[in-house]
């Protein structure tokens, strides 16, 4: 099995080595994380890779909303990107697989989420959670 690069984008250090262990556990050695505290870091590492997978999250100190999306997919990122923020509404749940993403994996979730989300991803396909039909403005949001 070939080695899995992944570049982790979040603010939160202590988030970043979370998540890059809970890939190791999921990956066991098959998995090797790049770590970026923002888009401009991300985009300035692009050098590392090419990568598999982008675990980005929603909010940072350089950008707000999908706007660190777009910017991935805009400036040469072409591998699946899957949002992974405290953000839970089932509208940002489908903007952001309308906009591209190939997955979004809210932070409550734990190792089995991740890898789960992973391996779909990895294997082509995408990850959301189960979107409810709510009325409007009944969404949550953490």
């Amino acid at each position: 099995m070939t080695t899995q690069k992944v570049l982790i984008i979040d603010d939160h250090p202590l988030f970043r080595d979370a998540l890059e262990t809970a890939l190791s556990l999921a990956s066991g050695a098959n998995a090797k994380a790049v770590h970026a505290g923002s888009i401009k870091d991300a985009l300035e590492r692009q050098h590392e890779g090419p990568f598999n997978l982008v675990l980005l999250d929603l909010n940072l100190a350089d950008a707000s909303g999908f706007d660190g999306l777009a910017r991935l997919q805009s400036d040469g990122i072409s591998c699946p990107i899957v949002v992974v923020s405290a953000t839970e509404a089932d509208r940002i749940f489908q903007q952001s697989k309308t906009l591209g993403a190939a997955g979004y994996l809210p932070k409550r979730h734990g190792l089995e989420a991740l890898a789960a989300a992973q391996a779909t991803v990895l294997d082509g396909g995408q990850w959301f959670p189960d979107i409810k039909t709510t009325a409007p403005g009944d969404e949550d949001s953490a």
